[in-house]
């Protein structure tokens, strides 16, 4: 009989969510799934499609992502679900439900996957508050840690030593019947437009190059602050289409101010986007500057390496091919679920 195992997760929708559809999928063979999860804006209407059948969903109404008393009411219903359901393992997914469920359950065995810890913003206060967090609840359970990429997990070992990582990875087959037509000569991005992702230094380069169109794959709430005229906004797109439309573009960037491991980025490396990301240790751990991509620490850096693009000072031909190559030898979801596997069978 399949072991079953139950996700927690709040942050239900873009890179997260991809990330446990192609978990899942990969796992069907071996394991049972429930996944309790909170819906976002931006989670797909028909997100049963995109997993297989012997996943089970139960949404947790009041585990949204603002901190507010309807967090308590959140333990509440996990706690009842959890009672009546069969599971043998416990795996939680992104800060809040890591903090909520580790909080208010002791005597279970369980897994936490930050993808991308809250005390790496640069608001120091939030950062100090957040990592005693993070600190509290690491003493106060059985639960181990299981970081999406190395850089997340050198962060992971400063506040819980029973900790481990694994590598996002992507659906590679998926991903290679996506078609690949000419691109333009255009930029763009792809999440939530939050502080995170830093849209202000999107808006700065983009002012730079009036002649460019670029273009930001999602929505969110600081939309507002992506006034540059040549700045377009798509909203949220189904996975697919969020997929084609990155490919119409020959230059993807990612201003981030933290992440885990952007399932975006490698999904873009792999379907050859010329990559130029924030100077952040996840990213660095990808991205070998100007082998398979660029690095950019400031808005000069980002500016100075698409003027030398734009004036054929660099071989894309030989980064995209390197960049493609890296997700086949190191971030393939195969390589992912075999990893996991490994640690569920330590339970």
């Amino acid at each position: 009989m399949k072991k079953r195992i139950v996700y927690i997760v709040e942050s239900f929708a873009t890179g997260v969510f991809t990330y446990l559809v192609d978990l899942t999928n990969g796992l069907s063979n071996k394991y049972d799934f429930l996944i309790l999860y909170g819906k976002r804006e931006e989670t797909p209407k028909d997100f049963k499609k995109y997993f297989k059948s012997n996943v089970k969903f139960i949404e947790i109404k009041n585990l949204q992502r603002n901190i507010s008393f309807k967090d308590i009411k959140a333990i509440k219903e996990i706690k009842e679900v959890l009672k009546k359901e069969k599971y043998d393992i416990i795996h939680l997914h992104s800060s809040k439900a890591g903090a909520l469920v580790r909080l208010s359950i002791h005597n279970k065995k369980m897994y936490y996957t930050p993808h991308g810890y809250s005390f790496l913003s640069n608001n120091k206060l939030k950062n100090i508050i957040f990592k005693i967090i993070e600190i509290f609840l690491s003493k106060i359970n059985n639960c181990k840690t299981i970081a999406c990429s190395k850089n997340e997990y050198i962060e992971t070992i400063k506040i819980n030593k029973n900790s481990t990582y694994i590598n996002n990875g992507v659906d590679i087959n998926y991903l290679s019947t996506i078609p690949v037509n000419k691109s333009s000569l255009s930029i763009c991005t792809c999440g939530r437009i939050t502080k995170q992702k830093n849209p202000k230094l999107f808006n700065d380069i983009a002012k730079n190059f009036p002649n460019i169109d670029f273009i930001w794959i999602g929505d969110g709430e600081l939309k507002n602050t992506l006034t540059s005229p040549n700045i377009k906004v798509t909203g949220f797109l189904k996975r697919e289409d969020t997929l084609k439309e990155l490919v119409k573009h020959d230059i993807f960037i990612q201003p981030s101010i933290y992440e885990g491991l952007s399932i975006s980025l490698l999904e873009s490396m792999y379907l050859k986007r010329i990559c130029i990301v924030s100077d952040i240790s996840s990213n660095k751990n990808i991205i070998n500057n100007n082998k398979n991509g660029f690095i950019a620490k400031n808005k000069e850096d980002y500016i100075k390496i698409i003027n030398n693009m734009l004036n054929n000072k660099y071989d894309l031909k030989r980064i995209k091919e390197e960049s493609k190559k890296t997700i086949i030898k190191e971030y393939s979801i195969e390589k992912m679920c075999k990893e996991y596997e490994k640690i569920y069978e330590e339970n």
